[in-house]
């Protein structure tokens, strides 16, 4: 790897394509272990540079605007509750400009590297409204001249409240002796609030791209308790964080997050300690026992007990080890620069612990019985923990970032595999507010390096449980075939047709494919696609849905996490079985991947089968080699 170009596997690219799919798969999985995506040496470099200038002119923003003094005077503003309210309006406004989360090259944005902003301001692009536009008024795909209003009226009132300068200075005096930093008008939250859930109804992708999970309720806080009151409720708010994602953790999935995701780390440069992180490198990449004590002890064990310890004990020394240990993981998760890039919010994060429970802590009457009166608890359980109860047992409801389980490895996510000549008019003919990543890798470091990185997309993910499932569906769905379709993970799609992506499978799921087809109007056998939902807390399987984006869902069943988690990346045992619900066993099936171009599918009668209905199907139970049903 050299400071401005990517590493990547050879042979060169002719001769790399001529390799059965799985092959190449293999190389890229074991490419990944070895050097993760294998990004120019200064990508961590800029991320660097932007957390650095994110930090300094939030800082130095609120301390403007709230007259604490300077920057550079950390004693003049570390006790003032109105530099909390200011940096989460500062954030929200960052993310929501789409300059945060998912962007640069490990959120694969390349020229320009922030592609939001320029997505969310266009007529005519796609958006996705919740629940698929079920919700009166929030009907249609297609971004209008009221939803950029709409976008921009929530930037223009962020950036009103981040100006405007706090008063009610002896609202904070009556209970910080020598505040000067005042109270946040409530006048100036109201709007972004508002503006905030009305988008939110409009258009998924620009709402929680603001971060709404993290930033909505500490502006409402701001907006309707006192300082106690309000410290004392932003506390609650990051302890909710951090318990939603530990208890997110247990099960079989976020072992299989440390692996890649130290393979990946730029602070981990020796080859040596990444193979550490895998079972038996290079024959089994399953996680090793290190991985295993990281995943579930540093990292749930740490993220479940020691946010408790701080919200609620009163003992100094307690919270500081509690406290030191949670920033250390914050830490470790901020220097692997993981493929969402969420790193101002786990920046964020490394500020808020020191700021809330050492600055306003729990022996100085900041603590849990301090509130004014019950009703404050009664708020702080309506605002803040809905939506990660209703995250574990129905994922397929709402994001996985109001559902706390952004680092899971329990994600719901999509695999396309697309002709080239679909792929080709995807870039083409989509409307986009920018540049498709391949033809701008292409460009930058040719054909060869602009597929093989994209295909490593693909190797990632399926060193995760869910990626070896929606693998194995597209395998035994193509069959052979699969070796003529260009492969590309949801992700790579969504940061382009979307203008963000961070994880949630939900953007590039059914809703996409649909609106994708509307506009395209694809051959059957163009692209094939599965969706996957993520592992409810309380069942052992996962949810998906083949897709054909010409004929629709063509099957819809569940597999076994058990199943996925113990194959290999590259399926050396083949596809792992699937169980299709009840009404697609039989079905009529389709061969239009066989036929010999676009438009030209079959329709096969059903076929006979002695599978009892719902019952699990493996690739041999049938003698079809391409579907295996």
């Amino acid at each position: 790897m050299s400071a401005i170009s990517p590493s990547v596997i050879g042979p060169d690219y002719p001769e790399y394509q001529q390799e059965p799919f799985l092959s190449r798969h293999r190389r890229q999985v074991l490419d990944w272990a070895r050097n993760g995506l294998g990004a120019p040496a200064v990508t961590p470099l800029f991320y660097v540079i932007k957390i650095t200038v994110w930090a300094l002119l939030g800082l130095w923003l609120a301390c403007e605007t709230t007259g604490v003094g300077s920057l550079w005077d950390p004693s003049n503003w570390w006790s003032e509750p109105a530099v909390y309210v200011k940096l989460a309006i500062f954030a929200m406004l960052w993310e929501t400009l789409g300059l945060g989360a998912g962007t640069g090259p490990s959120g694969f944005h390349f020229l320009p590297l922030f592609s939001g902003f320029l997505q969310w301001t266009r007529p005519g692009t796609i958006r996705r409204p919740p629940f698929s536009g079920r919700i009166p008024l929030t009907g249609g795909d297609t971004r209008t001249i009221f939803d950029v209003l709409l976008y921009l009226c929530i930037i223009l009132s962020l950036g009103y409240a981040l100006a405007t300068p706090t008063t009610d200075q002896a609202a904070t005096t009556a209970v910080i002796a020598d505040s000067t930093g005042g109270m946040v008008p409530v006048s100036v939250l109201i709007a972004p609030i508002v503006f905030s859930l009305l988008l939110g109804l409009r258009d998924q992708v620009p709402f929680l791209a603001g971060r709404p999970e993290q930033y909505l309720p500490a502006l409402f806080f701001a907006a309707v308790l006192g300082p106690v009151d309000l410290m004392i409720a932003a506390k609650a708010l990051i302890v909710v964080v951090w318990v939603g994602a530990a208890f997110s953790k247990f099960g079989l999935h976020f072992s299989n997050v440390i692996g890649p995701m130290m393979s990946n780390s730029p602070s981990l440069p020796f080859r040596k300690i990444r193979m550490l992180f895998y079972r038996n490198f290079p024959d089994d990449l399953r996680p090793s026992r290190l991985s295993s004590f990281i995943a579930h002890v540093l990292g749930t064990f740490v993220e479940l007990l020691c946010p408790l310890i701080l919200l609620f004990s009163g003992n100094e020394t307690a919270a500081i080890i509690a406290g030191v240990l949670i920033f250390g993981m914050h830490v470790v998760i901020t220097s692997t620069i993981p493929l969402a890039v969420p790193v101002e919010w786990n920046i964020h994060f490394l500020f808020l612990i020191p700021f809330l429970f050492l600055g306003f802590p729990a022996w100085d009457g900041f603590g849990v019985t301090d509130v004014s009166s019950g009703m404050v608890w009664v708020l702080i359980a309506v605002i803040l923990l809905p939506l990660p109860i209703i995250g574990q047992f129905r994922p397929d409801l709402i994001s996985f970032l109001p559902g706390m389980r952004q680092y899971a490895g329990n994600w719901a996510t999509s695999l396309w595999a697309f002709r080239p000549e679909a792929l080709e008019r995807f870039y083409q003919e989509l409307p986009s507010g920018s540049r498709n990543q391949e033809d701008i890798l292409t460009k930058l470091y040719g054909l060869d390096a602009s597929r093989k990185l994209l295909d490593k997309i693909t190797a990632f993910r399926s060193m995760h449980s869910q990626g070896r499932g929606t693998l194995s569906l597209l395998v035994r769905e193509l069959g052979d075939n699969l070796d003529d379709y260009l492969v590309r993970d949801g992700e790579t799609l969504s940061a382009w047709s979307l203008g963000w992506n961070f994880g949630d499978g939900h953007f590039h799921g059914t809703g996409l494919m649909d609106s994708v087809q509307k506009r395209l109007n694809f051959a059957p056998g163009d692209v094939v696609a599965v969706y996957a939902e993520s592992q409810p807390v309380h069942r052992g399987t996962q949810r998906y849905q083949l897709v054909d984006l010409a004929l629709g869902v063509i099957e819809e069943g569940t597999w076994e996490v058990k199943d996925a988690v113990a194959t290999q990346p590259w399926l050396p045992d083949g596809p792992i079985p699937v169980t299709p619900d009840t009404k697609y066993v039989g079905r009529d099936r389709f061969t239009a991947w066989t036929a010999s171009g676009p438009g030209t599918a079959t329709a096969i009668p059903d076929a006979p089968t002695d599978t009892p209905p719902g019952a699990t199907m493996n690739p041999t139970d049938n003698p079809d080699p391409v579907h295996g049903r």
